[in-house]
C-alpha cells in the first residue's frame, strides 16, 4: 500500500471522477469548442444549413464513428445505473446495459443510424443546392441502403 489514494474515497467513485474528467475535456474551454458544437449543430440540422465541406467532413467522421459511439452510450448507461460499484458485480452476467433488450433493440439501433441518417440528409440538401444528381443522389442512395440494413 502506497497510500496514493485517500480512504475515505470509495474505489468505486474514481471510475465516476474519470468518465467526468474525459467529458470535461470534451466541452471545455467552452469558448475554444464552440466551432466545434456549431459545425455539429449543423450536421444534425443539415436540411436547414447549406451544407459546407467541413460539416459534409465532420458527416463523414460520425459515420466512421459508430462503434466508439455505441461504445459511449454503453459506458453512459453503465456509469449512471451505478451496478458496476456493488461487490457482487459480474460482467459476464446479463444486466441493466449488457444483454438488455431496450439497449440492443433502441439505443444500439438509434445511435448506429443517427450517422446515416445525417449523412443522407446533407446529401439530400446538397442535391437540393446544385440540382446535381451525381453524386448526391447516388449517396444518398448508399445512405439510405445502409440504413435499411442497420434498421
Amino acid at each position: 500500500r502506497r497510500g496514493d489514494f485517500p480512504d475515505w474515497v470509495p474505489a468505486s467513485v474514481y471510475p465516476v471522477l474519470l468518465f467526468l474528467g474525459a467529458i470535461f475535456v470534451c466541452f471545455f474551454p467552452l469558448r475554444r469548442r464552440l466551432f466545434m458544437l456549431n459545425v455539429l449543430k449543423q450536421v444534425v440540422l443539415s436540411p436547414l444549413y447549406e451544407v459546407t465541406f467541413f460539416s459534409s467532413y465532420v458527416g463523414d467522421i460520425l459515420t466512421s464513428l459508430v462503434k466508439p459511439l455505441i461504445d459511449v452510450a454503453f459506458s453512459i448507461c453503465w456509469v449512471s445505473t451505478g451496478v458496476w460499484a456493488h461487490r457482487d458485480y459480474d460482467a459476464d452476467k446479463p444486466g441493466i446495459c449488457n444483454d438488455n433488450t431496450l439497449f440492443d433493440l433502441v439505443v444500439r439501433p438509434v445511435v448506429t443510424a443517427l450517422p446515416l441518417w445525417f449523412r443522407l440528409m446533407q446529401c439530400l440538401r446538397r442535391y437540393r443546392d446544385t440540382h446535381k444528381r451525381f453524386p448526391h443522389l447516388a449517396n444518398a442512395g448508399k445512405y439510405s441502403v445502409a440504413q435499411t440494413v442497420v434498421l
